[in-house]
């Protein structure tokens, strides 16, 4: 199955099942290759290691459903999987200690190759 997100920064799947799969995203920082999309499924869980931050969308204006951004892992076949990891950037905090710019809601959702309909799975 495929999954979207609506969210930003590291993305890994449960046993990594998503390592070195392609990523398409609706939205990103230019930032170069330390904000790349190709950086959710490089296995790292640190941010600011070796030049690469993780992932990141440009800073919304509001957080409507319409200006949410989406993230796509094509896995290239169905599979079967049980958890979703986020990484949250740790190369900065906010004042009060918290992890920067980390989603505060967002959806899983999954689609089978032979369909062309998204079913969310989870809300958090």
């Amino acid at each position: 199955a495929n999954y979207k997100f609506a969210g930003q920064e590291q993305l890994v799947v449960s046993e990594n099942l998503a390592l070195g799969k392609k990523v398409t995203v609706s939205d990103q920082l230019n930032g170069g290759a330390a904000w790349d999309a190709q950086n959710l499924t490089d296995g790292r869980t640190s941010s600011g290691t070796d030049g690469i931050n993780g992932y990141s969308s440009n800073i919304l204006g509001s957080t409507t459903p319409e200006e949410k951004p989406t993230i796509e892992i094509d896995f290239g076949s169905n599979i079967d999987f049980n958890s979703v990891k986020l990484y949250p950037r740790n190369d900065v905090t906010t004042d009060d200690g918290q992890s920067a710019n980390f989603p505060i809601s967002f959806d899983i959702q999954v689609k089978l190759n032979e369909e062309n309909v998204w079913r969310t799975v989870s809300t958090v």
